[in-house]
């Protein structure tokens, strides 16, 4: 039997869109103080994986499940139509660190190139029990952490250097 890789459920990935957005949003209003600005290119490797473990284990939510959902390119006209499924996928406790990253290597359908990893510019990360998220967006070549102060602080020490400055300019796209 195959396992499951990419979110194909209408009502599930809604669920997860609707998160995601509602996350987006509350980053706009955020003091730019109160959020953790670090280099995106981590985030589809090891070391980011190791830190959201970390996390869900510091926030008493080690069993937890958690989604890399990509934004853009357009999950709707874009992913959904070329390969029947969405740009998502939930990782459950079980999932190791080579799993994380073989995951989000996949092929979506005879489209290697379309791998979550290669073609998601911008995206989220969040616990499916919420939270604390990450949006990330390749093409401002950041990513940015919120969740509540004392994670805040967590996040810090532990990206600590992956950290980066966010330019005047930075802002959410999606």
């Amino acid at each position: 039997m195959e396992q499951r890789i990419f979110v194909d459920n209408d009502g599930e990935f809604n669920d997860l869109w609707t998160g995601d957005t509602a996350g987006t949003r509350l980053l706009k209003e955020t003091a730019t103080s109160d959020l953790v600005y670090f280099d995106p290119g981590i985030v589809t490797t090891h070391h980011y994986y190791r830190f959201v473990r970390d996390l869900l284990r510091f926030t008493d939510s080690s069993h937890d499940p958690f989604a890399f959902v990509g934004l853009r390119p357009d999950p709707f006209n874009y992913f959904f139509r070329h390969f029947s499924k969405y740009p998502a996928i939930v990782f459950q406790p079980a999932h190791s660190e080579a799993d994380y990253c073989r995951l989000l290597q996949s092929d979506p359908g005879a489209s290697p190139a379309d791998a979550l990893a290669y073609n998601t510019w911008s995206y989220v990360v969040l616990p499916l029990s919420g939270g604390w998220i990450t949006c990330g967006d390749d093409s401002s070549e950041i990513a940015i952490f919120s969740s509540t102060p004392n994670v805040v602080e967590f996040a810090r020490k532990r990206l600590a250097r992956d950290l980066l400055r966010p330019d005047s300019n930075s802002m959410i796209v999606d």
